[in-house]
């Protein structure tokens, strides 16, 4: 009994391991590869008539896997200690997302990567490598449903009512409103000249 109760409380004690596959939100998310506790997702959507939906890659999502402390449901049930798929509020902050083709997903993951063995090396945590990172970040409130933030890495993310949205149309209002450019001009710039003007002073 006894080596059956250590056991028990040993394995309740590791925390589950994030799934391979995870889905949430109407979405498949797949791990592509993971170092430690920095993970690569490719993000995957349903689409098509119906009768012939397929799943196609949308994006990309680089992440500092978390813990989620062990929980006690309203119904009594005990939700286990377990590692978790970030939440909308974690992107720009432990998660950032890229789009599906941009080689920008491998390169966050092995800045991720060379930070992690850095902090390893000096017995610090990845995590104050990120604070660094994420105090350089700019922020860009549109209204109170969209904020535009541009990080260190000049990626940018576009937060619609708490959810991830592609940034250019934002970028494009963000440089007519706040910015004074006529429609037409806005609508004719890259993604990275509208960066520019929308972030820089």
């Amino acid at each position: 009994m006894k080596n059956q109760k250590s056991i028990k409380e040993s394995i309740m004690t590791k925390p589950l391991t994030l799934p391979k596959e995870v889905r949430k939100n109407g979405k498949t998310y797949k791990q592509v590869k993971r170092v430690g506790n920095v993970a690569l997702y490719d993000t995957y959507t349903l689409l098509g008539e119906k009768g012939k939906k397929m799943l196609h890659r949308t994006s990309r999502e680089v992440f500092i896997v978390r813990i989620q402390r062990e929980t006690i449901a309203p119904n009594g049930v005990v939700i286990p200690e377990k590692e978790k798929y970030p939440s909308n509020e974690d992107f720009g902050r432990h998660a950032w997302s890229f789009p599906a083709r941009s080689s920008s997903a491998e390169e966050k993951f092995n800045e991720l990567i060379s930070a992690q063995k850095e902090a390893n090396k000096n017995g610090g945590n990845i995590k104050k490598h990120e604070s660094k990172a994420a105090s350089t970040t700019k922020r860009v409130d549109l209204d109170e449903h969209v904020t535009l933030r541009c990080f260190a890495n000049n990626t940018v993310m576009a937060t619609v009512d708490k959810k991830p949205k592609g940034p250019k149309q934002y970028l494009i209002r963000a440089a007519i409103e706040l910015k004074g450019l006529s429609k037409k001009k806005a609508d004719s710039l890259k993604i990275k000249e509208l960066v520019e003007i929308v972030f820089n002073d």
